[in-house]
């Protein structure tokens, strides 16, 4: 399984939140570890082209 997303903000804030909250530290935890939060910033970033007239 894999839960996509875009830009680190989730992956940062997802663990401290279910700390703050006492719910699913762990299970989170386990997400994290095992890769399946996949950020796609990273991935656009790099496949991404813009042409541009130089002058």
């Amino acid at each position: 399984m894999h839960v996509y997303h875009y830009a680190a903000y989730e992956r940062t804030h997802l663990l401290p939140l279910a700390t703050r909250h006492g719910v699913g530290e762990e299970d989170v935890d386990d997400l994290l570890r095992a890769g399946v939060p996949v950020d796609l910033y990273p991935i656009v970033r790099k496949a991404l082209v813009v042409g541009s007239h130089s002058t």
